[in-house]
């Protein structure tokens, strides 16, 4: 017999709320930018040096390199300032 899940609520409110902050990152970002999704988390920055990774489920931007630091500052201003709770910004350099 074949057995059928259906998403949770939560499932679909969190599909949701990542899809509203890639939006949203698509907007901050210039053209030129790179955006791409891994796991439950996006990569996002002009530049390799400047990339960082956002993870809507915990609100946390990791940042691997400093150059990156500004753009994540930026991220996470923008998200909280559009009702989003506080992010966290996590240096790994």
């Amino acid at each position: 017999m074949v057995k059928i899940i259906e998403l949770s609520a939560d499932e679909i409110a969190k599909r949701e709320r990542f899809s509203k902050l890639y939006k949203i990152a698509q907007e901050i970002m210039p053209k030129i930018s790179i955006i791409y999704q891994v796991g439950n988390s996006f990569k996002v920055g002009a530049s390799l040096s400047e990339r960082i990774l956002v993870t809507p489920y915990n609100n946390e931007i990791m940042v691997s390199q400093k150059e990156g630091f500004d753009l994540a500052m930026k991220f996470a201003r923008e998200y909280e300032s559009r009702g989003e709770s506080e992010f966290t910004i996590k240096k790994n350099y």
